[in-house]
């Protein structure tokens, strides 16, 4: 599962001077892109339930940011089809270990990447992230494989469930992107 996450913050992280960031959840937005069909066709969704936390109100973004968590409720997949988001949760979501829960962490941060731990199927793996902040809004992308978070099984279900749309080729990649939009006061 590739998860690409995409932050877009500020154009620098010092262009305010001693203000203090501030980020809410309607600030946020999560998205995702599985793949399809031998030519690997994307489809693009959201979750429309995340709740972020310990994000730290600094007037270093930096800082800001180190730490922030962003918790997914991954039932609560939306791209538009009711039956694709009902065979996402039915058979992905709704058999992992430890619930539907999708957990991004973000370790830490350099002038480039985002470290984000991401703990999903009962399983925590580390990835980098690469992002981009302007305008108060940061981006950042990055990726997984379902299979690396011993998501045989629910690759499989999917597989088969959408065999025919998918043209016989479920890919184990998903891209995440995530988009923040932050206050400077």
């Amino acid at each position: 599962m590739k998860i690409v996450i995409a932050l877009a913050f500020l154009s620098t992280f010092s262009a305010h001077g001693a203000c203090k960031y501030m980020i809410e959840n309607k600030d946020l937005k999560i998205e995702w892109t599985g793949f399809k069909t031998m030519k690997k066709v994307g489809v693009t969704g959201t979750f429309k339930k995340y709740k972020l936390s310990n994000f730290n109100s600094s007037s270093d973004l930096k800082k800001s940011i180190a730490g922030s968590t962003v918790e997914i409720d991954g039932s609560s997949v939306f791209s538009k089809d009711k039956v694709r988001d009902s065979k996402l949760a039915k058979n992905i979501f709704s058999t992992l270990l430890g619930g539907s829960k999708i957990m991004a962490t973000v370790d830490s941060i350099n002038d480039n990447f985002l470290n984000v731990k991401f703990t999903l199927n009962g399983k925590s793996l580390n990835s980098s992230m690469k992002y981009t902040v302007k305008n108060n809004v940061l981006v950042a992308s990055g990726s997984i494989d379902m299979l690396s978070f011993s998501m045989d099984r629910q690759h499989a279900a999917i597989s088969k469930a959408c065999s025919l749309k998918h043209e016989k080729k479920t890919w184990t990649d998903v891209d995440l992107k995530l988009t923040a939009n932050f206050t400077c006061k």
